[in-house]
């Protein structure tokens, strides 16, 4: 069976912006991909998505708080302007934009914005030059407190739809809309529009649409049939976007309309006609923009618009008006315009050229920017094509491309660059494989009769995992949720056990001078015996173990491939011999060694299989742990060193949209893998997966490895000698202070003041580059003679270092600690015990950053010294504990209380078991906040509850609790917030099934001793939802999927389900009365002639 790939998939490669185009700096303007592509400086701050609210950022307190995008490249002497949401801020904030040089640092900044508060208006910093030598600019963002001081711990800000774009001059910062179409109305005439199928088309100002004429189609003749109007020739760029539109109105009988695209060559030959959809008309009324996104064929030139109709009787007419072609640019429809449309606050209008025989064209106000996308993409899949996709954990993933189009000749057209974005996606928008183009060439076939086919394109594309092979990290961490803190600024966007957060710190284990990003997360990886991939999406998921998804992605049995299995023993996946390679940092020096250990063999494996050798490299192991070191290759040796019979891989054909998602799954996805002959059936993770696509043929295979099996090693280069953390630091320093005092010789006494001082802010900066790690103290050797008073302060310690052993008993006195000094991050948990300290030691000293706990682990409250009393429940899916805290803010006295968030999505819930009493405002909010749907599963009252915030009452959309404790929300009838719109069937029989709904009157239970009861009238769920699936759309069901109420709002579209078959009731006894009629008619005048005397 042929298959036509081009109809299954999208090949699109960035391009260039368009005349009047604007493009969004930011990578991740809402935090679509967590918190890639910012950068949280202050220590202990946050930054997060949050879904409905965008970038979630939380200030540690006692400092000035900020964050910024990553540094994005601008031209010197161009212009820059930004705007962004922030739809809720704990406080104040500002903007500005810095500038930095070619080497990244920071040279200067515009003007803070004033002090700003939460609101659901755009703000922006207008039109703004680039200063000389800047290479680069950032958007900053300062949190402050109500008051406009230093931001209180745990408060926080949000920030979405975050845009900063450039252009070469001033006036260019404006955005501009094309409508293609020369003649949109019938205000000046038909134009080029022309009717067929028996028909005309003409113009009338009878039914007219924002004061314009609208266009007519009539048809003509005797005979009853299809009709339909064609638009002029319009010119399209070739695997372009457009979006199509037009609106209809019937001038008696309603009719279903089809919006189509006739795409033409060069030379005027059809290449495709393509109906694009079809709505029911309004009955005496216009219906709403009828609109359709069409991609253009990659041999494209010009698209003619056809507004169909299916069946007209003679005589019959439609109106047609306001009708628009535009090139997408990543938004959906917003407005329709030509040239003679009025202008708005935010927008004018005016012709390309002559009025009602060019284009249009809307241009927004200067530094006005809008909404951008920071890609814009172009297909260029064409029906002849050979592409194939290779990926897996982390090897750099990589796509080949072979096409046939003298169109996309390198040498003729820039769309094939190296560096340029690409993107294989399948006509339901899922990406498969993301990346960057890496090489491009062309190969010339003059003799191919097809011109087309002249020019053979080839390309390579590689995935990010190259991005992170060539980036240099030094530092290294030891578990999975501290990998952000290398990713920040790597260019790729992560996914940590599901969160694509930052970190506020992490605790560096080692330092590897020639290791990049990817040899860190590896390392990290096998030093928890985790998991880590790219995945189709280009972004980096790392999970450990216990977090990676268990849920069977898919079940791959006989029905799933029609091509023989790769079943064999998985010898190549065996390992029965492990060498650890453990780094660690050589406390005298601060770099980094590697310890060797092992190999451990199992030898029943080793003897029965040969030897199956595999090195992994670690970190935050203590090497004088040997048996910590051996049960950790043990682990290894226990799911590797014994092969099974099993399925190693499968081929999988991909035959029509039925078949996308076997092509949509991705690495270390679990699958169920079957075969009924060979009697196998496991569990299975996806470890390869290669896409073969030819003309005609899609075929997808897929690499397993057993559930639970450990990933293979990635090799890992040795640290180099003396390069660590601290050792760098010294010595850069010193070269600092040594180049100022060179500077010294032969100058003024001001200049030498001028170096000094400069010299000493360098020396300041050697201080605490020397502090008490753990490995550097001996055990017992911190006894009351070694200790001045107050000589232990908090810059003398690093984080976790004193432990028990390192104390001798009572040795720490009240007068040997310097006030507010030991902070919690110095001491190891449960290290300084009774006995270590002497009485009243700590009596009337304050522990500065330190946190009150009932426990040290598992359930436990905390209580620190901002005032945060946490909860936690100690579930190993927690990432988020409850909470209670107030705090002042907008003028208000608050107390905030929070329930914990699982990162398994588990529903959370706070219970408030007896009488809730309040002297102010209680506010219900949901987890998003602002304009999303309220998420409070279950509240309990014998009274209904509601929630007014349409009537200005909160935050959150409307939605109503009914007495059964049930939450009820309120419907958005809006198009943005659905997918899968689908009109409801004219079905006699669904009709006479709505027809059966019974109607009551009651009273509530809740009401009994209420004097004044009411009557009620409405349905019953519980009889309604016993009438079957039909009825489903209107039931209203709770996180427990109880059917607890009738949504009333979506009523109007049942009873319109009735009306029209009512109406098509009405139809056939019209019909068959005016039938009659004419039967009649002529009865009588039979009758009138039969009495008629004979002549």
């Amino acid at each position: 069976m042929s298959v036509r790939v081009d109809q299954l998939l999208r090949l699109e490669v960035e391009r260039d912006p368009d005349p009047g185009e604007l493009l969004n700096l930011v990578p991740n303007p809402s935090g679509e991909l967590g918190a890639w592509g910012w950068v949280t400086p202050v220590a202990g701050s946050l930054l997060r998505s949050v879904s409905g609210m965008g970038l979630t950022y939380t200030s540690p307190g006692g400092a000035d708080s900020y964050f910024y995008t990553e540094p994005m490249p601008v031209a010197a002497g161009g212009y820059v302007a930004a705007s962004w949401q922030a739809p809720s801020v704990d406080g104040k904030y500002t903007a500005q934009i810095e500038w930095l040089d070619v080497s990244k640092t920071l040279t200067g900044s515009t003007a803070p914005t004033a002090q700003l508060q939460g609101s659901l208006t755009y703000r922006q910093i207008g039109s703004t030059a680039v200063p000389a030598g800047a290479a680069y600019c950032r958007l900053r963002f300062d949190h402050y407190a109500a008051d406009g001081g230093q931001p209180i711990a745990s408060t926080w800000m949000a920030v979405l739809d975050v845009t900063v774009t450039e252009a070469a001059a001033s006036d260019g910062l404006v955005w501009q809309r094309t409508n293609l179409m020369p003649t949109p109305t019938g205000a000046q005439g038909v134009g080029g529009w022309s009717a067929h199928g028996g028909a005309s088309v003409g113009t009338s100002s009878y039914h007219q649409l924002d004061g314009e004429a609208s266009l007519t189609i009539t048809k003509t003749g005797d005979t009853t049939g299809p009709a339909r109007l064609a638009s002029e020739l319009m010119p399209v760029t070739g695997g372009r976007d457009y979006l199509l539109a037009a609106r209809s109105r019937p001038g008696g009988h309603r009719r279903d309309v089809t919006l189509s695209a006739r795409w033409l060559k060069a030379n005027g030959d059809e290449i495709a006609t393509v109906a694009l959809r079809t709505v029911t008309e309004t009955p005496d009324d216009w219906t709403a923009q009828i609109t359709a996104l069409a991609t253009a064929p990659t041999n494209a030139t010009h698209v003619r618009l056809r507004v169909e109709y299916g069946n007209l009787a003679p005589g019959e007419v439609h109106y047609v008006n306001q009708v628009q072609v535009e090139p997408f640019r990543g938004f959906g429809f917003t407005s329709f315009f030509d040239g003679a449309s009025t202008p708005t606050a935010g927008e004018t209008y005016a012709w390309a050229g002559t009025p009602y025989a060019s284009a249009s064209i809307a241009t927004s106000a200067t530094g006005d920017v809008g909404t951008l996308v920071p890609v814009p993409y172009q297909n260029i899949l064409g029906p002849s094509a050979n592409i194939t996709v290779d990926r897996e954990d982390l090897n750099v993933g990589s796509m080949s491309v072979q096409l046939f189009d003298a169109i996309l000749d390198p040498t003729q057209n820039d769309l094939i660059r190296q560096g340029r974005r690409i993107r294989l996606v399948t006509v339901d928008g899922d990406v498969l494989f993301a990346g960057k183009v890496l090489t491009g060439a062309v190969t010339y076939h003059l003799l191919q009769a097809n011109e087309q086919k002249r020019a053979e394109v080839n390309l390579t594309a590689v995935d990010p995992i190259n991005t992170l092979a060539g980036t240099p990290r030094l530092e290294g961490v030891a578990t999975i949720a501290e990998l952000p803190y290398l990713l920040e600024g790597a260019g790729v966007p992560w996914s940590c056990n599901g969160s694509g957060d930052q970190v506020a710190a992490a605790t560096v284990v080692a330092y590897n001078g020639n290791a990049s990003v990817l040899d860190q997360v590896a390392v990290t990886r096998d030093t928890v015996l985790g998991f880590a991939w790219v995945d189709r999406n280009g972004v980096l998921q790392a999970w450990d173990r216990d977090q990676i998804d268990s849920t069977v992605a898919a079940t791959l049995d006989e029905t799933s491939y029609n091509t023989d299995l790769d079943i064999a023993f998985d010898l190549d996946k065996v390992i029965n011999s492990v060498t650890v390679r453990v780094l660690r940092v050589i406390a005298t020096s601060g770099s980094t060694e590697e310890l060797v250990f092992g190999p451990y063999v199992d030898q029943a494996s080793y003897q029965q299989y040969g030897e199956h050798a595999a090195e992994y490299t670690v970190q935050g192991f203590d090497p004088a742990d040997a048996a910590g070191i051996q049960a950790y290759a043990q682990q290894i040796l226990d799911v590797n060193a014994t092969p099974a019979l099993r399925v190693n891989s499968m081929v999988l054909p991909i035959r029509g949209t039925d078949d996308l998602a076997k092509a949509k799954l991705d690495l270390y996805d679990l699958v169920a893998v079957s075969n009924d002959r060979a009697g196998l059936a496991d569990d299975s993770r996806i470890t390869t997966i290669t896409h073969t696509i030819t003309p005609g043929k899609w075929l997808v295979t897929l690499g397993f490895t057993v559930d639970g099996a450990v990933a293979s090693a990635n090799a890992v280069p040795a640290p180099p000698p003396g390069v660590g953390g601290v050792k760098d630091d010294i010595d850069g320093t010193l070269d600092g202070v040594q180049g100022n005092l060179d500077q010294l010789n032969n100058v003024t006494l001001p200049q030498v003041q001028s170096d000094l001082s400069q010299a000493k802010t360098d020396i300041s900066g050697l201080q605490g580059k020397f502090p008490i790690t753990s490995t550097s103290i001996s055990d017992g050797a911190i006894t009351t003679p070694k200790l001045a008073a107050n000589s232990i302060t908090g810059d003398k310690i690093v984080g976790n270092t004193i432990t028990g052993s390192k104390i001798v008993g009572l040795s720490i006195t009240g007068d040997k600690i310097a006030g507010n000094s030991i902070s919690g991050d110095k001491i190891v948990g449960n290290s300084i015990t009774a006995d270590k300290l002497d009485a009243n030691a700590i009596n009337g000293k304050t522990i500065t950053g330190s946190t009150l706990q009932t426990a040290a682990s598992g359930q436990r409250v905390t209580v620190s010294t901002s005032g945060d009393i946490k909860l936690y429940t100690g579930d190993a899916s927690e990432v988020s504990p409850g909470g209670l805290y107030s705090l002042v803010t907008g003028g208000w006295l608050q107390t905030r209380l929070f329930s914990p968030q699982s990162s398994t999505g588990a529903a959370s819930s706070i219970w408030l078991n007896g009488d809730l009493s309040t002297n102010g405002d209680i506010e219900l909010l949901p987890r998003g906040g602002n304009g999303n749907t309220l998420n409070y599963g279950q509240m309990h009252s014998t009274q209904g509850l509601f929630d007014d915030s349409e009537n200005g009452g909160g935050n959150g959309r409307a939605a109503n609790f009914n007495n059964l404790g049930r939450l009820v929300p309120a419907s958005s009838s809006t198009l943005e917030v659905k997918d899968n719109v689908t009109a409801l069937p004219d079905d006699d029989d669904l009709a006479r099934k709505y027809l059966e709904l019974q109607g009551y009157t009651f009273t509530m239970k809740g009401e009994a001793d209420d004097p004044a009861k009411r009557t009620y009238a409405g349905f019953i769920v519980d009889y309604v939802e016993a009438m079957g699936a039909e009825m489903e759309p209107w039931l209203l069901r709770d996180q427990d999927h109880v059917a607890g109420g009738i949504s009333y709002d979506r009523v109007p579209a049942l009873q319109q389900v009735i009306l029209r078959y009512h109406e098509r009731r009405a139809d056939a006894l019209q019909a068959e009365v005016d039938d009659l009629r004419t039967q009649l008619e002529a009865l009588a005048q039979r009758v009138t002639a039969l009495e008629q005397p004979a002549s």
